[in-house]
């Protein structure tokens, strides 16, 4: 099979014929019909990572189709359309048992520590996969298992944010974007911060209520004005910077939460002295991807049409690199599919 293949860092990625994966008991062989790309993809393109062996197959929001059923596989056949939850976990751990699945501590993950989805095939334990329903296409359910899924945990999981909330998003690029939609939907007013005026509008067209353009300075400010002087209930940080932090924390109203989604490298925590997390009774909450149950709920929310995967561009499989300096430069909105 054809794949795009990492062999060194901060090198383009390889077009190669590599082996077609082997399945075993429990498994399915999926032909991929499309892959999200992440900006996670990009760090690691840059640098070694911990869990990454060279040589490596990223990709790790696929969509395709079952192509092969290894032993004691019930509920699938050839020819299912499915999307593939990315955590393949013990199963057996507290919090595999109780619906916490991202926080196995024998996790692995596509794309990661396991061989990925830039490629023709990828191989997956049958309990990783769901089927797609008719009315969303290969190409949207390439942007679900990350890119809306991971909103959707920060958003009604971890924040549990409620009608008539003030919600504030930093960052509408790839999962932003669905955290303004989600957010709209649970009925709350969404002020959209971004650096860029493209992504601004677009915040706007998704349901953002309110825009702010950080590059000029002042979110802090321009959020208390917005909310006569009270601040956000919610503010979903989606950059990962001690200067967005630094922002959102002080956007917050008293009794507040701040939910950390994305990170930069190297960056620490440095925004509020410990007296004023106390006496202002702020919420610092991490949100990580997101648990099976989540992935079936965001299906059955496009499914009903009340949200929808935003797909910027597609590109053919041999084009990845291309499609990574588009991410980088920022010059598509939505998430970039590759297909092979």
């Amino acid at each position: 099979m054809k794949a795009m293949v990492l062999r060194e860092y901060n090198q383009p990625l390889r077009l190669e014929e590599v082996e077609v994966p082997k399945i075993g008991a429990g498994e399915l062989l999926v032909r991929v019909k499309a892959c999200g790309v992440c900006a996670s993809n990009l760090k690691y393109v840059r640098e070694p990572a911990d869990y990454i062996t060279l040589p490596h197959i990223l990709g790790h929001e696929p969509a395709g189709e079952v192509v092969e059923v290894g032993p004691n596989v019930e509920g699938f056949v050839r020819g299912d359309r499915v999307c593939l939850y990315i955590f393949v976990t013990c199963r057996e751990c507290l919090y595999c048992t109780t619906g916490q699945e991202n926080s196995c501590l024998q996790q692995r993950r596509i794309g990661h520590e396991l061989p990925g989805a830039y490629a023709e095939y990828v191989k997956v334990p049958a309990w990783n996969a769901f089927k797609i329903p008719d009315a969303i296409s290969f190409e949207e359910a390439g942007g679900i298992a990350d890119a809306m899924v991971t909103s959707y945990h920060a958003v009604r999981e971890k924040a549990q944010v409620r009608v008539g909330e003030d919600i504030a998003v930093m960052g509408v690029g790839g999962l932003g974007s669905n955290a303004v939609q989600l957010a709209r939907l649970a009925g709350c007013r969404v002020i959209a911060i971004d650096i860029t005026p493209r992504k601004l509008e677009f915040a706007r067209t998704l349901g953002a209520d309110e825009t702010i353009n950080a590059q000029t300075g002042g979110v802090a400010e321009r959020i208390r004005a917005m909310t006569k002087g009270k601040g956000v209930d919610v503010f979903f940080d989606y950059v990962g910077t001690r200067d967005s932090m630094k922002a959102g924390l002080h956007c917050l109203r008293r009794g507040g939460k701040f939910v950390l989604v994305g990170h930069e490298p190297d960056h620490d925590f440095q925004a509020k002295t410990f007296q004023e997390i106390i006496m202002e009774e702020v919420e610092i909450i991490g949100s990580h991807a997101s648990t099976r149950n989540e992935m079936q709920a965001v299906l059955k929310l496009i499914q009903d049409g009340k949200i929808r995967p935003i797909i910027g561009a597609v590109y053919p499989l041999a084009e990845a690199n291309e499609a990574h300096r588009a991410l980088e430069t920022e010059e598509i909105l939505g998430r970039i599919v590759l297909v092979p």
